[in-house]
C-alpha cells in the first residue's frame, strides 16, 4: 500500500489514505490498465519492429483517428521532433473537414504512405468515413500494403483486417480510448516513424515505480492540495514551450472526459 508521508496541515492523513487506497485498489485489480501500459507496452516492441521490416517502401505515415486515437499521439510526437533517429514523417487526419483531408493527401504519395486506421471501438464514424474515403480515392487492390489497424479485439474493424489481409493491433479493452497512447495506440505510429518508443517506455515506467512501487504518496497529498486549495470553477493550463502546444489540446480532453464519471468507486 502508498503510505502517507507528505502532509498539509489542512488534509487529514485518513483523507489522503482513502485516495491512496482507491489508486492502489485499482493497480492491483487490473481494472484500470492504463497502470500497467509501460509494462505491457514493452511486448509491443518485438512485433513493432518486425512489423517495420516490410516498410521499406513507406516514406510517410497518416494516422486516421479522433480523440483519444490522435490527441495523445500528437502531444508526443510533437514533444520529441527533432530527437534523433526519425526516418518518416507522422501526419494526422483527425476531421472529416473535406479541406484538411484534401490537403493533408496533397502532401504524400499513396504508393509510400502508410495509413494506421485507429478506432478503439472499431466503428468510430468519423475514422471510418475517412477510412471509406480513402478506399474510395485510391481503389487500392492491395490494402495490406498501405493500410495498418489499431483497434479492440473482436470489433468489425478487426474482422475487416483479417477479411483483407490487414496487419492489426489490439488495444487492451480494459484501457480507455483517452489514456491509450502508450499502448498501440500511440506506439505503432510513432515506433514505425522512429521514434524512441523503448526511451519512452522506460521514463514512464520510472514514474510508475516511483508513485506505486515505491510509494511516493506525496504526489496524491500535492494533487489533493491543489484540488482543494482554491475555491476555483475553473482551470487554465499555460505551456510556455511551444512543443506543449499540442500537450494542451490532449490535457483538455483528458480533463472534459474524465471528471465525474464514475459510479462509486467505478469509473465510466
Amino acid at each position: 500500500m502508498i503510505e502517507t508521508s507528505f502532509k498539509f496541515n489542512f488534509a487529514s492523513s485518513e483523507v489522503i489514505d482513502s485516495y491512496a487506497k482507491r489508486i492502489n485498489d485499482e493497480y492491483e485489480s487490473g481494472e484500470i490498465g492504463y497502470y500497467h501500459l509501460p509494462a505491457l507496452g514493452q511486448n509491443l516492441l518485438g512485433e513493432i519492429k518486425e512489423y517495420e521490416k516490410g516498410l521499406a517502401h513507406i516514406k510517410n505515415v497518416v494516422l486516421v483517428g479522433i480523440g483519444g486515437s490522435s490527441l495523445g499521439v500528437k502531444a508526443l510526437k510533437s514533444m520529441l521532433d527533432g530527437t534523433k533517429g526519425i526516418k518518416r514523417e507522422l501526419l494526422f487526419l483527425d476531421n472529416v473537414d473535406p479541406c484538411s483531408y484534401k490537403s493533408t493527401l496533397s502532401r504524400v504519395n499513396f504508393n509510400e504512405t502508410l495509413f494506421v486506421i485507429s478506432s478503439k471501438s472499431g466503428n468510430t464514424i468519423e475514422t471510418i468515413t475517412i477510412f471509406k474515403c480513402l478506399l474510395g480515392d485510391f481503389k487500392p487492390q492491395n490494402l495490406g500494403k498501405n493500410f495498418l489497424i489499431i483497434t479492440d479485439p473482436g470489433t468489425n474493424l478487426e474482422n475487416f483486417a483479417k477479411e483483407n489481409g490487414i496487419k492489426f493491433f489490439n488495444i487492451p479493452k480494459n484501457v480507455g480510448g483517452r489514456f491509450s497512447v502508450l499502448s498501440a495506440i500511440g506506439l505503432v505510429p510513432l515506433g514505425i516513424c522512429g521514434y524512441d518508443i523503448k526511451a519512452l517506455l522506460e521514463g514512464a515506467l520510472a514514474c510508475k515505480k516511483q508513485y506505486i512501487e515505491q510509494k511516493d504518496s506525496s504526489i496524491v497529498a500535492k494533487a489533493y492540495h491543489y484540488a482543494t486549495s482554491r475555491n476555483a470553477s475553473i482551470n487554465v493550463i499555460f505551456s510556455y514551450c511551444d512543443r506543449f502546444f499540442e500537450f494542451n489540446d490532449w490535457y483538455v480532453q483528458l480533463w472534459a472526459e474524465s471528471l465525474g464519471k464514475k459510479r462509486g468507486y467505478k469509473r465510466v
